[in-house]
């Protein structure tokens, strides 16, 4: 019995089955490749979550560096207002002593955001860490 039949009532030559047979064997194949080629590699797709994390990881010290330092301008800032504010010459200038005040009070609101986004990027930093950790 031959390997394909067609069911009609005409009968299809030898090298017509073999060229139908042809069609359908690359038929095959391509759909065979282009699902070996459409599957992912784990291996590769490990390697970029890690990579991905490192990289969130590197960008999370980043951003907590810079907020550290941001902190610590801050910081000096109002050390230094406040020095200025304690000299008693300062107060014999009342729009300085006005303006010193104003800006040392924008300098806390400044400070106290500061100390809330750090806390929040050295969270993020921690959570990125710990499954870095689960995952190796």
């Amino acid at each position: 019995m031959p390997l394909l039949q067609l069911h009609t009532s005409v009968a299809v030559p030898e090298n017509q089955r073999a060229a139908l047979l042809g069609k359908l064997s690359t038929l095959i194949k391509s759909n065979v490749n282009d699902l070996i080629d459409s599957m992912q590699d784990p291996a590769k797709e490990i390697d970029q979550v890690v990579l991905d994390m490192e990289e969130s990881a590197r960008d999370a010290r980043k951003e907590v560096a810079v907020l550290e330092n941001k902190i610590i301008t801050a910081e000096h800032r109002i050390d230094e207002i406040d020095a200025q504010l304690a000299d008693a010459a300062t107060y014999q200038t009342d729009g300085l002593a006005r303006t010193l005040g104003d800006e040392k009070k924008s300098m806390q609101v400044d400070l106290s955001r500061f100390n809330r986004k750090w806390e929040e990027a050295v969270s993020r930093l921690a959570r990125i860490e710990e499954k870095g950790s689960r995952a190796s």
